[in-house]
């Protein structure tokens, strides 16, 4: 079993999608943490409550999103109990069909080769610095990972987590730095999955301010799938 948590904050057109992209996924649970989210996402949130092995909290207090993603990986594990890993992501990404099955195949397989952090979209900012092929995806490594899309063993999270606190209502306050930065100085890798099987949607961060390299983020977003 994989628990896969998800963090919300309103972007409402953005988090409908990243759900409904996500809801043919199985072998999985969802724990949802709704950070004071409006009235609508919240009302489309309470919708996901109803659902089968899907977990939704809601957050009152303002904290920060190290602060947050703690909160919700710990509250899957109690709530469902522990699967063998654990996938952390936001509401701003968009699953393409078999990215689950495709992100365990590559852990397992790149796990002996030093690897303990992988994700499921590489943001263009993250120039690989070197590769592993493997049968029908590679495994790129990379210096950093974003936080919108990571897959570990609960071991991993053990040993190298929690996130580190951050200021409340900010973004890109360098958690996923701090983690991946924990995992490569006791001597392991961080990798991306290519060709990408979950995909960055967001232009804007939470606060509608253009996010970091959003036009190169804007030209890899599938036909089709919203990107704000």
């Amino acid at each position: 079993m994989v628990n896969i948590t998800m963090q919300v904050r309103n972007r409402y057109r953005l988090t409908r999608q990243a759900l409904r992209s996500l809801a043919f996924t199985t072998d999985a649970t969802l724990t949802i943490l709704d950070d004071r989210s409006d009235e609508e996402t919240r009302a489309y949130l309470e919708q996901w409550s109803k659902m089968p092995r899907v977990h939704v909290i809601r957050n009152n207090v303002p904290l920060g999103t190290g602060q947050l993603r703690n909160m919700v990986m710990e509250e899957s594990r109690k709530h469902f109990g522990q699967g063998e890993y654990v996938a952390p992501h936001d509401n701003d990404t968009y699953f393409l069909p078999g990215w689950l099955d495709a992100l365990k195949s590559c852990y397992q397989l790149s796990e002996e080769h030093g690897y303990r952090l992988l994700s499921g979209y590489r943001h263009p900012f993250h120039h690989p610095i070197s590769r592993l092929p493997l049968l029908f995806y590679a495994v790129d490594e990379v210096i950093a990972l974003a936080t919108q899309s990571t897959f570990m063993t609960w071991a991993t999270w053990d040993a190298f987590g929690p996130y580190c606190d951050t200021p409340v209502d900010r973004t890109c306050q360098s958690e996923d730095v701090d983690f991946g930065n924990r995992i490569t100085k006791a001597g392991y890798k961080l990798g991306c999955v290519t060709p990408n099987v979950v995909h960055a949607t967001a232009l804007k961060n939470t606060f509608g301010e253009p996010g970091p390299g959003w036009e190169l983020v804007k030209a890899q977003c599938p036909k089709g799938v919203i990107c704000e």
